[in-house]
């Protein structure tokens, strides 16, 4: 029970919902858009000074890109804004030339995904795990080219089979650099 009461909790620390009448759906062409900063500033409620403060950058469409830096200056705080588990404090994002705010929240996993430093898979089906938080789940042809993209699969017969497969823990029957590259091709 407590740490259901926890989880209600941190519903209170979300950003304000968008109303529907006010939200914008990025076609699929935008979502190679350009994502754009702009004079972004972020300051936790309770913080004494900001950890980002009037950032400006802008990252082209399809860029490969790595975000260096020690502890505690703003790496995670980024992919939170993107996410909008955070709100910038002044400043604004946008992604294919649409603010960020006025993107429909349900269509944010489709936009963005994150691997991060303990993301695990499911044990679940591999096809699970690819469609994981998507509406509607991929085609099986996607998620085919997608794993055969990866070195997953040789071909698309091996790859069907890859999909049907289970991911285990224990005995692990996927390396760590594969677990890693299903996690990107979710």
């Amino acid at each position: 029970q407590p740490m259901i009461q926890q989880t209600y909790a941190l519903l209170e620390l979300a950003p304000a919902p968008v109303p529907a009448e006010a939200c914008v759906r990025i076609d699929g062409a935008g979502v190679a858009g350009e994502i754009v900063f702009h004079d972004v500033s972020f300051q936790p409620e309770g913080a004494k000074q900001p950890i980002l403060s009037h950032l400006s950058f802008r990252l082209p469409a399809a860029a490969l890109v790595a975000v260096c830096g020690p502890s505690g200056s703003g790496k995670s705080t980024l992919l939170r804004l993107l996410l909008r588990l955070d709100e910038p404090t002044a400043g604004s994002i946008s992604v294919a030339g649409v603010p960020l705010r006025q993107i429909d929240p349900a269509q944010l996993p489709q936009l963005f995904s994150v691997v991060r430093q303990r993301s695990q898979l499911l044990e679940r089906s591999v096809r699970y795990n690819l469609s994981l938080g998507l509406e509607p789940e991929p085609a099986e042809a996607r998620m085919v080219a997608v794993l055969q993209e990866l070195d997953l699969a040789s071909n698309a017969a091996e790859a069907r089979a890859v999909l049907d497969t289970t991911v285990r823990r224990l005995p692990a029957n996927f390396s760590g650099g594969e677990a890693r590259r299903l996690l990107i091709a979710r």
